[in-house]
């Protein structure tokens, strides 16, 4: 099985640890818990498409000013 590490030092995580380190979430988000996403994988494609798409469309916007 793979080891699994913290998010944001990439150090070994102790069992029943979750992505972070209580310091480094601390460190990373400024809390004592770090936020969850309540998103599905099908949801977060969805919403990965939506950024695409509207970063296209401002960047074309943006080329007919030159």
């Amino acid at each position: 099985m793979k080891e699994r590490r913290c998010l944001y030092c990439y150090q070994p995580l102790p069992d029943g640890v979750i992505d972070f380190h209580p310091a480094c979430t601390k460190k990373f988000f400024g809390t004592e818990t770090a936020p969850t996403l309540d998103y599905d994988n099908e949801q977060m494609k969805e919403l990965a498409k939506e950024i695409v798409i509207k970063s296209v469309a401002v960047t074309e916007c943006n080329q007919n000013y030159h």
